[in-house]
């Protein structure tokens, strides 16, 4: 029985940390800037997104790849380049 609360302890802080994790990554005008830009318009390329939210490409790759860890959004790569969605 004390093992059963364990695992059930266990898991609830794993789940926890998977929703923390989720909510750190969204706790940013910018990458919500991002998450809105994407939702709206689909794949974008990171060429095509940096203009939009007037910053540079290195910037807004520092917050993609924070989405991205975090399993919000997707990326694939192309002949052309990089897309997000």
């Amino acid at each position: 029985m004390k093992t059963d609360m364990i695992n059930q302890n266990q898991s609830m802080d794993h789940l926890l940390e998977y929703y923390e994790d989720k909510f750190k990554a969204i706790a940013d005008k910018k990458r919500l800037q991002i998450m809105n830009i994407l939702t709206q318009k689909g794949s974008m390329c990171v060429c095509d997104l940096a203009p939009l939210l007037e910053m540079s490409q290195s910037k807004l790759s520092y917050h993609l790849k924070i989405l991205l860890d975090a399993n919000i959004i997707k990326k694939k790569q192309e002949v052309l380049g990089v897309f997000t969605s």
